[in-house]
């Protein structure tokens, strides 16, 4: 079959992100208009409120702010500054209506 493709990416490219949804709301905000536009963005999210403050407990470092050895990221346990291994999503573009893949 001609013109299909295999699109992928890193899951979670900025580690120290507990979860994945954290990172595709910067991800979402950032549309190539600067860091204040998205900063922006983010806060009329929270009405005004923050939206670091949901974030926050959920970064892989302590209270003080040191960063952890292990960290839990999406349910897995891994060393936060050598991984094992790095989680992929991957899809194939330009598949026919109804195709499978295996």
């Amino acid at each position: 079959m001609g013109g299909l493709t295999i699109a992928w990416e890193v899951k979670s490219r900025f580690r120290l992100f507990r979860y994945e949804r954290d990172y595709r709301r910067h991800v979402a905000a950032d549309r190539g208009d600067g860091i204040l536009a998205a900063e922006q963005r983010l806060a009329a999210e929270t009405d005004g409120r923050g939206w670091a403050r949901t974030m926050v407990t959920s970064l892989c470092v302590d209270a003080s702010g040191k960063l952890l050895d292990t960290c839990e990221r999406d349910g897995e346990k891994e060393s936060y500054l050598a991984p094992v291994d790095h989680r992929v999503g991957a899809m194939v573009q330009n598949a026919p209506a109804g195709a499978t893949c295996t």
